[in-house]
C-alpha cells in the first residue's frame, strides 16, 4: 500500500495540508537564500537599465526614473523583509508581489517607449519570466499566474499602442515560447524538490520503525536472556557439584560427560551474556563502572587466562608493555572483557603460530595491540568483522565456531569508554587489532 504524500499534479501542492506546512517550513531556508539572492539582483539590474532606458528614451526621464525606483525599491524592500519573522508566513505573497512589481513594471516600460525600441523590452520580459520560475524561489502556482499576467499586460500595451502586426507576431513567438520552456523547467525542478521531501520523510518514517524494531529486540533479547540465564546458571552449578562427585568416585566416563554438559552451559551462559549486552548497549541502558585500576594488574590477569587459551592451538602468546601508566581510570571488567575477546580470536584463527600482545601509552591514550600469525582477512572480509551475528565468511563459522558477538561488542565498549578499534590484515599472513582507550575512560550518556 502507497503511503507517500499527494501532490496536486497542476499546483504542485500536496493535498495533505499538514504536508505541505512541512514542506515549506524545511524549504523556507532555500526559498530565503534565493528570495534574498533574486532582490538583490533585481535591485541592482533594475538601476542600471534605469541608465539604458534614459539613453532610449531621454524625453522620458522622469517617467523611467520614477517606473525603476518604483520595482527597484519593492525588491529591495523584500529583501530586508526576509530578515523578519513576517517572511516566515508569508513569504510567496511577498514575493508575488515583488515579481508582479518587477513585471509589470518592464510591461509599462514597454507602454512609454518608441515601436522601434521595443526589441529591448520584450527581452526583459523574457529574463523576468526567468525570474519568477528559478530565481526568485516562488511556487510554481505563483510562478505560473505571475507569468501569464505579464504576458497578458503586455499583450493589451502592445494591441493599445497599435505596435506593427510584425513586432507583435515576432515578440509573441519568442514571448510565449519561452514562457512554455521557462514553465516546463520551473515545474521539473520544483517537482524534483518535493519529490526529494517525499523521499526524506519516507527515510525518517523507515528510520523511525527500524529504530522501533531495533529497540523491541533489544527488550526481547534482554528479557528473554535473563529468563534464561536463572536456569542455566542452575545447570552449571549441579554439573560442577556433580563433576566433584564423579571425580571423588573416579568414575572417568561419568566424570567425561558432566564435563561436556558444563562446557556447553558455559559456553551458552557466555553467548547469553553476549546478546545481554547488545541489547543494552542498543536500547541505551548500558552502564560503564568507571574507576581507578593498576593498569598492570589487569595485564597480569589477562596474562594468565590468555596463556591456557593460546595453548589449545599451540601457539606461542607474548606480552609486552612500554612505558605503561601504573593506572587507569576504566571499567576493569569491559576492559578485559574487550582484551580478551580479540586475544581469544587471534588465538583461535591462529594455529602452531605466535599472537603478540603489546601496550603502550600514546600520549593521553593507552594502546593495545594484539597481532597473530594466523589466516588473515582479506578486505571484503574485514568490512564485516564488526557487524553482529557475522563471521568473516561462512566457511570460517563452520570451521572455527564462533557466534560474530565478539568483536562487534567489544567496538561498541571501546567506543562507549571513548576509544575505538581497528584492524589491518593480509590473507594467509595474519592480523593485527589496535584498541586504543583513553586513559580516562569516557561515562556512558
Amino acid at each position: 500500500m502507497n503511503t507517500s504524500p499527494k501532490m496536486n499534479p497542476l499546483s504542485l501542492h500536496f493535498v495533505d495540508g499538514k504536508v505541505e506546512q512541512s514542506f515549506r517550513e524545511s524549504n523556507l531556508p532555500t526559498v530565503t537564500i534565493f528570495a534574498r539572492v533574486g532582490s538583490l539582483l533585481a535591485f541592482v539590474l533594475y538601476l542600471c537599465f534605469a541608465f539604458l532606458d534614459i539613453w532610449i528614451v531621454p524625453e522620458q526621464k522622469e517617467s523611467v526614473w520614477l517606473i525603476r525606483a518604483i520595482a527597484a525599491s519593492t525588491f529591495l524592500v523584500c529583501l530586508l523583509i526576509s530578515y523578519s519573522s513576517f517572511f516566515r508566513f508569508h513569504n510567496q505573497l511577498i514575493q508575488f508581489i515583488t515579481a508582479m512589481v518587477g513585471g509589470l513594471g518592464l510591461v509599462t516600460m514597454v507602454a512609454i517607449i518608441p515601436v522601434e525600441a521595443v526589441y529591448y523590452y520584450y527581452v526583459g520580459v523574457m529574463l523576468a519570466v526567468v525570474f519568477y520560475y528559478v530565481i526568485l524561489g516562488l511556487d510554481f502556482k505563483n510562478a505560473l499566474l505571475a507569468n501569464l499576467v505579464t504576458i497578458v499586460s503586455y499583450e493589451i500595451v502592445v494591441f493599445a499602442k497599435e505596435f506593427p502586426i510584425p513586432i507583435i507576431v515576432n515578440s509573441n513567438f519568442f514571448l510565449i515560447g519561452f514562457s512554455i520552456v521557462a514553465a516546463t523547467s520551473g515545474y521539473i525542478m520544483q517537482r524534483q524538490r518535493r519529490l526529494a521531501f517525499i523521499q526524506s520523510k519516507e527515510m525518517e518514517s523507515l528510520k523511525e520503525k527500524a529504530d522501533a524494531a531495533n529497540q523491541a529486540k533489544s527488550r526481547f533479547f534482554a528479557n528473554t536472556s535473563h529468563e534464561l540465564r536463572t536456569p542455566l546458571n542452575a545447570i552449571i552449578g549441579y554439573s560442577e557439584i556433580l563433576l566433584e562427585d564423579a571425580a571423588t568416585r573416579n568414575d572417568k566416563q561419568e566424570y567425561s560427560d558432566l564435563k561436556s554438559i558444563w562446557n556447553s552451559g558455559r559456553h551458552l551462559l557466555r553467548l547469553i551474556n553476549d546478546i545481554l549486552d547488545l541489547a543494552k548497549i542498543e536500547s541505551g541502558g548500558f552502564e560503564l563502572v568507571t574507576e581507578n585500576t593498576s593498569l598492570p594488574k589487569i595485564l597480569r590477569e589477562i596474562e594468565s587466562t590468555a596463556k591456557p587459551i593460546a595453548a589449545k592451538n599451540n601457539n606461542k602468546i607474548t606480552f609486552h608493555t612500554e612505558n605503561i601508566p601504573s593506572e587507569m581510570q576504566v571499567d576493569s571488567v569491559r576492559l578485559k572483557q574487550i582484551l580478551l575477546n580479540v586475544i581469544g580470536n587471534a588465538c583461535k584463527f591462529t594455529r602452531e603460530g605466535e599472537v603478540a600482545v603489546k601496550t603502550i601509552r600514546n600520549g593521553n591514550n593507552v594502546i593495545f595491540s594484539i597481532r597473530d600469525t594466523g589466516i588473515g582477512m582479506s578486505p571484503e572480509q574485514l568490512e564485516k568483522i564488526f557487524s553482529e551475528f557475522q563471521q568473516a565468511e561462512a566457511s570460517v563459522a563452520v570451521t572455527y565456531g564462533g557466534t560474530g558477538l565478539g568483536l562487534p561488542i567489544s567496538q561498541q565498549l571501546a567506543e562507549l569508554m571513548g576509544g575505538s578499534i581497528s584492524v589491518s590484515s593480509e590473507l594467509g599472513i595474519g592480523s593485527e587489532f589496535q584498541i586504543s582507550l583513553p586513559l580516562t575512560a569516557q561515562k556512558l550518556g
